[in-house]
């Protein structure tokens, strides 16, 4: 399954500044539980680019005043690495782990670089950038636009202790990204296919909705 998927990745990659619209499609289908052609997923993938427009003007300044909300209760968990996803502010969320002590290193699971591990995610077998060396207290965390579009705010789950809390964490991210999937743009796929191709509920003909997938 990696070696598939890291063809599919090479294959879709673009330049930075551009959204790979096919990566946000299968990735949304597997989150959202529906077909890739859905008009559901089509709407989630709208809003994704329409987020990354809206917030590149933003990530010049955002940072020149008061620490974001939520910024405390990051730091007093004091991780010693932080596992996150191209969500809400990314680089803000690589700029606030270099503020918190010890500068803790910053993993997002569905970043471009390699190498990727096979993990549960979303009910699917995923191509996971993961944590390689064994930390004590890990932070699930990204910094998000909050209503509005005016102000920040970070959002944090754990601690986790790393790999022995691994599926705990995982499925932290997956909360984090379920409750701000308007704020998901992943640069890559994260899986093989679209749910229509992975899940066999889907491939004999059934459906089932978010609600009960979760």
């Amino acid at each position: 399954m990696l070696d598939r998927l890291r063809r599919h990745t090479r294959a879709s990659r673009r330049a930075s500044a551009d959204l790979d619209l096919d990566a946000l499609r299968l990735n949304f289908s597997l989150v959202l539980h529906e077909r890739s052609d859905s008009p559901v997923v089509s709407d989630h993938v709208q809003t994704a680019a329409r987020h990354v427009a809206r917030v590149g003007a933003l990530q010049a300044d955002e940072l020149s005043g008061t620490p974001p909300i939520g910024f405390e209760e990051l730091v007093d968990l004091a991780p010693g690495a932080i596992l996150t996803a191209t969500l809400g502010l990314p680089r803000v969320t690589q700029l606030l782990a270099h503020r918190c002590p010890g500068a803790p290193g910053l993993i997002a699971i569905d970043r471009f670089s390699a190498p990727y591990t096979e993990a549960e995610f979303f009910r699917a077998p995923a191509a996971l950038a993961l944590p390689a060396l064994p930390v004590d207290r890990l932070a699930v965390a990204a910094a998000l636009l909050r209503p509005g579009g005016k102000s920040i705010e970070v959002v944090t789950h754990g601690p986790f202790a790393w790999p022995s809390d691994q599926e705990a964490a995982l499925r932290a991210v997956e909360d984090l990204i379920r409750d701000y999937l308007p704020q998901w743009h992943p640069p890559r796929p994260l899986w093989p296919g679209p749910v229509e191709e992975l899940l066999p509920e889907f491939r004999s003909g059934g459906a089932i909705g978010p609600s009960s997938a979760k």
